[in-house]
């Protein structure tokens, strides 16, 4: 900290949706500044990876991968859905296990009526193991235009028989919200980084957001793959 000052926390809520801002106030309380001590003496991207849990993830590629990226995402987003063709297609295929995904859910759920309840039938699935969470995911973005928030429920059933999940297991999960902890946990995560929108990336900590072009996100690879040779 600073000698004389005192840190404080603001938390601005709409929803579910929160955000936390930082601020400093002097013991006196006559001065305050908004914002976040950076230490000038780290790399500010590994500051940034440092805030990102990636132990017990859902995740892609190797742990010693030199790209790690890590998505914030929402199964109803169409521009997530966009984006999960270009990470299937172009660079999951291109960069293989130079690149290490990892997967955090962030719903939107005060204009995606059925994205809350499609992280929760994510995470149910990943408790039966990390390819059962990629069979959901590949299944909630693929179906995601006949998707409802009526028909999630039977949706995710489906796709979580057609991946061999153990079905009775998973639909007591998804009624008990037992998985919703883990849910609020990358939501919370995602509110501290002040990220506020899907899809938001970051490549070894370097933020992107939007439906990224292919091409903007290799651009990002290459240049940590250059920054780690």
């Amino acid at each position: 900290g600073i000698p004389g000052w005192r840190k404080g926390t603001m938390v601005a809520s709409l929803g579910q949706q929160t955000q936390n801002f930082g601020f400093y106030v002097t013991a006196d309380g006559h001065y305050s500044f908004r914002g976040d001590l950076i230490d000038l003496t780290v790399d500010p991207l590994e500051q940034i990876m440092r805030q990102i849990s990636l132990e017990h993830q859902p995740e892609r590629g190797p742990k010693d991968a030199k790209v790690t990226i890590v998505e914030y995402s929402d199964f109803q987003c169409p521009f997530c859905a966009r984006v999960y063709a270009t990470l299937e297609n172009d660079v999951l295929k291109d960069y293989g296990d130079k690149v290490r995904i990892v997967f955090k859910n962030f719903p939107l759920t005060s204009i995606h009526p059925w994205a809350g309840d499609a992280a929760l039938a994510s995470e149910c699935a990943f408790q039966q193991g990390n390819d059962k969470f990629w069979a959901m995911y590949n299944g909630l973005f693929s179906k995601q235009s006949d998707i409802t928030r009526e028909n999630l429920k039977d949706r995710a059933g489906d796709i979580a028989r057609d991946a061999g999940l153990d079905v009775a297991r998973f639909q007591e999960c998804f009624d008990g919200k037992k998985a919703q902890d883990a849910v609020d946990a990358d939501v919370h995560e995602a509110a501290a980084l002040g990220i506020n929108s899907t899809p938001t990336f970051f490549v070894n900590g370097r933020r992107l957001s939007g439906a990224l072009a292919p091409a903007d996100l290799k651009q990002a690879i290459d240049g940590a793959l250059g920054a780690n040779r």
